[in-house]
């Protein structure tokens, strides 16, 4: 375990301890203690490989006191998700913003949300971090299907007006492609099983 990770994850604990502490009173002094303003910060549900993607399953949060916060500790589990671990990350750990790795220039991502095709527009209550991909369908006598994404990263999924909607993480030039398809016909999206 590295000098870097060793430090962070005796900080989160101490963070943790100091936390439980103050909210139990405990440490001297007489009546109740005053609420310390709280901050929430993300960590580790299970265990991330080095180049592995980081899904919402992979995350936990919690709340330390603000004094006690590491400022590199990331406090919105969004930020996280779809990025790659650049270091090894152990179930429990506090995640840091040096521990995901840096898109390219270029590579950044975007979030598109997109009105898919009512009659099989999403997978059966398909979970959040599903990897899956999006398929323009053209209507006629004898329907044209086109590939249009593959291995797309689906951060969010939901029925609006009973319509369903999924919003994809893509590069931000893949952008222009998205919005031309969902003018052009139907999209359908195909989730992917496994890694």
């Amino acid at each position: 375990m590295s000098r870097h990770r060793r430090r962070s994850v005796v900080l989160g604990a101490l963070a943790l301890v100091l936390a439980l502490a103050a909210l139990y009173g405990f440490g001297g002094g007489s009546g109740r203690p005053s609420p310390q303003p709280m901050q929430r910060v993300v960590s580790m549900r299970r265990p991330v490989a080095p180049g592995q993607q980081i899904a919402p399953a992979d995350l936990a949060t919690g709340a330390v006191p603000v004094a006690w916060a590491n400022p590199h500790q990331l406090a919105d589990p969004g930020v996280a998700v779809g990025q790659l671990a650049a270091v090894a990350l152990p179930a429990g750990a506090p995640l840091m913003d040096s521990e995901l790795a840096r898109a390219s220039a270029g590579q950044d991502g975007r979030d598109v949300s997109l009105r898919l095709d009512e009659a099989a527009g999403l997978p059966l209550d398909p979970p959040d971090g599903l990897t899956a991909d999006l398929y323009l369908v053209r209507p006629g006598r004898a329907p044209r299907v086109r590939l249009v994404l593959a291995d797309a990263l689906v951060i969010a999924s939901r029925t609006v007006d009973g319509a369903a909607v999924a919003t994809l993480r893509v590069p931000a030039r893949d952008v222009p492609v998205l919005i031309q398809a969902e003018s052009a016909g139907s999209l359908r999206l195909v989730g992917r099983s496994g890694p």
